[in-house]
């Protein structure tokens, strides 16, 4: 639960600008991973869909132990979530 709180935190509009504003733009973040802003930003994202990853496995684990279908087969839309069709 812990993960979600700290995601949706993450994910505020407040923590999204401070990102775009104050981090990638530091000296520290140019001097010590790379200048050009669209990589930092790529970097950060990368970590956002990690943190998905990681919580919607965790979903899958709880799901697998309920009885209910939706809850048993949310694994196949996380293993593909564009290809798996919502309404079967």
């Amino acid at each position: 639960m812990s993960k979600v709180v700290n995601l949706w935190n993450y994910l505020s509009d407040r923590e999204i600008h401070r990102l775009r504003e104050e981090i990638v733009n530091s000296a520290g973040a140019k001097r010590l991973v790379a200048e050009d802003h669209d990589y930092l930003m790529d970097l950060a994202l990368n970590e956002i869909l990690e943190n998905f990853r990681l919580i919607a496995k965790s979903v899958v684990w709880f799901g697998s132990k309920c009885k209910d279908p939706p809850f048993l087969l949310f694994e196949r839309f996380v293993n593909d979530p564009v290809g798996y069709n919502l309404i079967d």
